[in-house]
């Protein structure tokens, strides 16, 4: 394993994995992908411990606390480079506090450049993410389809970033997002199905906490 893996593995929790969905965009804690459905916890049996294994479990335990980060704004839970406060009118702001007045400031020059600046930062936040999602594409469009149905969350824009043609996130992700309305959103469907999906593959999990401990433990003794 190398030292950007090792590095992820000992700057993420031990045994709290706090793995709680986002309660204020929907009540609903963690969902069992595969709970009612046959179809969807075949998937997941195929890919649990896999395709989805310790690895990219704790690459998807970075993603996610990076998107509540970025949606809380708060510092002391800022994750490498990720920005999660912006400049506007002279205070220092979160996307979620920045959606809830943008409509307030309809067409000013310096909300939008924010805007762009904080859909560039998701971007490359994700960039890792989308890259392991190569090869299973359909598969993971399926299961984020199953969360956000079990969210009631049928018209989600993470439904249209998830069908498109691989590659191709970028331009729908740019073309669909066009607020920081739009952008909290996305992010909070995101976080939840990164939940769901996380706590549907135990394997996975039980893997990233075995990694996590060895690896742990090897570092102490240095």
């Amino acid at each position: 394993m190398n030292r950007l893996t090792i590095g992820l593995l000992l700057s993420l929790p031990l045994f709290n994995i706090s793995l709680e969905a986002n309660k204020e965009a929907h009540p609903t804690k963690h969902v069992n992908l595969g709970e009612h459905n046959d179809e969807i916890k075949k998937i997941l049996t195929s890919l649990d411990g896999i395709m989805i294994n310790g690895d990219r479990f704790a690459t998807m335990l970075k993603v996610r606390n990076k998107l509540r980060a970025i949606l809380t704004g708060d510092i002391s839970k800022q994750v490498d480079d990720c920005i999660v406060q912006y400049t506007f009118k002279d205070q220092k702001s979160s996307i979620t506090q920045l959606a809830g007045i943008e409509s307030n400031y309809v067409g000013d020059p310096e909300l939008i450049a924010l805007l762009a600046e904080a859909k560039n930062n998701f971007e490359r936040m994700v960039a890792q993410f989308i890259d392991q999602a190569k090869g299973v594409q359909k598969l993971l469009e399926k299961l984020i389809e199953e969360s956000c149905y079990r969210r009631n969350r049928k018209n989600s824009i993470l439904l249209t970033w998830a069908s498109c043609r691989e590659g191709h996130e970028t331009v729908i992700f740019h073309t669909e997002v066009q607020s920081f309305k739009a952008l909290v959103e996305f992010c909070h469907d995101l976080e939840n199905y990164l939940v769901d999906l996380m706590y549907s593959c135990p394997k996975a999990m039980e893997q990233y906490k075995k990694k996590r401990e060895l690896y742990a433990a090897e570092h102490n003794k240095q």
